[in-house]
């Protein structure tokens, strides 16, 4: 398991009510997800993000999103410090998590 990962059986598994983010290396509840002020992101405009759309609950083209994050990272000279599967793993655990959460109907 990556460092950082919550195991199912921590309070953060699926009986969490609020959805989850993965924020610094670790899967934290969205009311819990901050940035510091001196987070380089901020003060250096230094980050590379990208977005990945759900149709019907799961990840829309996930492998491609993955390539483009890497390319992007490369470009920018940042390390991932992840693998593609450990990212998909990540990505995966936060879309169930949090499809769990909207209502019926």
């Amino acid at each position: 398991m990556p460092a950082g990962r919550i195991p199912p059986e921590t309070p953060m598994s699926s009986s969490t009510s609020e959805p989850i983010a993965w924020l610094n290396g670790e899967t934290v509840p969205i009311s819990a997800a901050k940035l510091s002020v001196f987070d380089l992101g901020i003060v250096l405009g230094a980050s590379v993000t990208e977005m990945i759309r759900t149709i019907a609950h799961r990840p829309f083209r996930l492998d491609d999103h993955l390539e483009r994050l890497e390319r992007s990272l490369r470009a920018v000279g940042f390390s991932a410090n992840l693998s593609r599967d450990e990212l998909a793993a990540i990505v995966n655990e936060v879309v169930d998590h949090n499809r769990q959460l909207i209502p019926a109907g």
